[in-house]
């Protein structure tokens, strides 16, 4: 799936128009003031206008990044200076072990489902100690999604398993639960490698 073209096209018809829009709310603060998780390194996989990288960058955190598939978000964030690349979950640019935290909040149920394996592997691949998701379950609500999506698909949600079909997908790469906030759609996770 093109994921690049259809979401850059999105952004054009006003997807995610508000520039501090965040599905984050109830990630950003356990990982950013959890006494026990700890990381200098991070990347947000589907930052969309990077609210959560420049939280990261202004944090203080050595390395704050962020990947997208909109052309729109990425040249937006890159007129706010900010670390962000131009690429889709299922082929993230970057090496092994490359960031010691890794996200995505509302990111891993627009995958079309043949592309969700590669996707996870590809978060576990590049994070060395946690990786951590908030995942929504459900079809899209956002009544302009029909708008945003005109020709690609009635909604953006492809892929939508409950908390524990995730869960599990990550388990069978090795990770280790640490947090299970299945009430708000949230997990946690070590990863398996150094």
């Amino acid at each position: 799936m093109n994921y690049i073209d259809i979401y850059t096209k999105a952004y054009e018809r006003g997807y995610h128009k508000d520039p501090f829009f965040t599905t984050a709310g109830t990630l950003l603060p356990i990982i950013r003031f959890s006494p026990g998780i700890k990381f200098d390194t991070f990347l947000d996989v589907g930052c969309s206008r990077g609210f959560i990288v420049k939280c990261f960058r202004d944090d203080g955190k050595k390395l704050s990044s962020g990947i997208d598939v909109s052309r729109y978000a990425v040249e937006f964030c890159l007129g706010l200076g900010l670390d962000v690349h131009l690429a889709s979950a299922t082929d993230i640019p970057f090496d092994d072990n490359s960031y010691e935290m890794v996200m995505s909040t509302d990111v891993l149920e627009h995958l079309a489902p043949e592309d969700v394996d590669k996707a996870i592997s590809e978060i576990v691949r590049v994070s060395s100690k946690y990786t951590a998701h908030t995942i929504y379950p459900y079809s899209d609500v956002n009544k302009n999604s029909p708008k945003y999506f005109e020709g690609s698909f009635p909604q953006p949600h492809l892929t939508t398993q409950g908390i524990q079909w995730w869960r599990e997908k990550f388990e069978a790469l090795g990770c280790k639960v640490i947090l299970d906030m299945s009430i708000s759609n949230t997990l946690i996770f070590e990863v398996p490698h150094e």
